[in-house]
């Protein structure tokens, strides 16, 4: 009969610890949701929605905030590597008339000329967001970092 209990016990003890091991991953689920929705309600209080653009290339060429940091890039000497998009896939489409549709993420590089092993890198990221009123595409937050690889 003790081991019955015991057993029983276990069990329980198991299932309980289980029950606040879900209790704790759906809670940080939860969080993280939350603060992705706050991230976008802010990112679109910010964007200048009368400035559209047809691609999120074309945010790339000309956008205002865009083009002054691709400026400094130029001044200190990087150059382009690559660019790509990285679209956001939504089950259903936003409700709202902004929403972020993808980011667009350009590498750059400093050319080694007297340190074959060495290399400075920048990442340039730029939120794009579509606008459903106007048909658009808007630019949002732009951000740069850097690094280097010895």
């Amino acid at each position: 009969m003790f081991t019955q209990f015991s057993n029983s016990h276990s069990t329980t003890f198991s299932l309980n610890l289980r029950n606040e091991q879900m209790k704790k991953t759906l809670m940080a689920a939860a969080s993280m949701v939350l603060i992705s929705i706050s991230t976008l309600a802010e990112d679109t209080n910010q964007i200048n929605v009368s400035a559209g653009y047809q691609s999120a290339a074309e945010i790339f060429a000309y956008g205002n905030k865009t083009q002054q940091v691709k400026k400094s890039l130029e001044d200190a000497q990087y150059e382009l590597i690559e660019c790509r998009e990285n679209m956001i896939y939504y089950f259903v489409e936003p409700s709202e008339n902004l929403y972020k549709k993808s980011s667009y993420t350009c590498t750059y590089k400093i050319p080694a000329l007297d340190r074959p092993f060495d290399s400075d890198y920048a990442e340039l990221s730029i939120n794009i967001f579509y606008n459903k009123n106007i048909m658009l595409h808007n630019e949002g937050n732009v951000s740069l970092r850097y690094w280097t690889i010895y």
